[in-house]
């Protein structure tokens, strides 16, 4: 991989502006999957969680009911 003095000059600034636009698709890439992964655990860490909290609601109103 390493470049020959007739490509050298040329070289760099293509590696930068393909790093810079393979970065830029990688960024967009991993948050639209992890946005696509994130969004239903979200959803599904949340609901029990409101479950579990209008369940103590009720348990604690049976207990003072009692």
């Amino acid at each position: 991989m390493i470049a020959g003095p007739a490509s050298a000059p040329k070289s760099p600034v293509h590696h930068l502006d393909f790093g810079i636009f393979l970065i830029f698709w990688l960024g967009i890439g991993i948050n639209t999957i992890a946005f696509q992964v994130a969004a239903p655990i979200g959803r599904q860490s949340l609901r029990p969680l409101s479950l579990r909290k209008s369940h103590s609601r009720h348990h604690l109103a049976e207990k003072t009911s009692q």
